[in-house]
């Protein structure tokens, strides 16, 4: 061991010897493997796009422009590499889904881990709605106003389409009181 390191390369300020080389050897690169297996990246590729379409992202440099993510990185993952865990964390706000749907389908958790149930890609309209009830600031009148707002449009469109109607958990809930 001391023919790698022949003599110190710096003495600290208080006297003592660092004992560093001089010559610095590179670690090897960790390969981006999962212990999941082998990565299919067609359905990760596939909600890729259903949910750029849903976020109306039209292109994966507009994508790589919102998620702060190099166009090259994600035309990597297009062709099959692996994307890290550290970059999923970035690219799910820009899309506006959950981070977890983004590690299974990148193959960092395992496809039948159901711990959170992976909702579907939400259209923009129906985020929006999401977005103006849970903004902060909101009151609870306000919050109240727009479930009934809601309700009424669910009743209507459900008439519309020859669709019973349902009684929604809070209906159900005051009837019980």
């Amino acid at each position: 061991m001391t023919g790698d390191c022949p003599k110190p390369a710096a003495t600290r300020p208080n006297g003592k010897i660092s004992i560093t080389c001089e010559r610095v050897t590179a670690r090897p690169r960790t390969p981006n493997l999962s212990l999941m297996g082998e990565w299919d990246h067609r359905p990760f590729v596939a909600y890729l796009d259903a949910a750029m379409s849903a976020a109306s992202i039209r292109s994966d440099a507009e994508l790589a422009r919102l998620s702060g993510i190099g166009q090259q990185q994600l035309s990597t993952w297009r062709r099959g590499v692996r994307p890290s865990t550290r970059l999923l964390n970035k690219l799910a706000p820009a899309l506006r889904v959950p981070a977890r749907d983004l590690y299974r389908l990148g193959g960092w958790l395992p496809a039948n881990d159901r711990s959170t149930p992976a909702p579907a890609v939400l259209p923009q309209e129906i985020r929006a709605l999401v977005d103006l009830y849970s903004a902060p600031g909101r009151t609870d009148e306000q919050r109240a106003l727009i479930r009934a707002h809601v309700g009424v449009a669910v009743s209507g469109l459900r008439a519309m389409f020859g669709e019973a109607d349902k009684p929604s958990a809070t209906t159900r809930t005051r009837r019980a009181s």
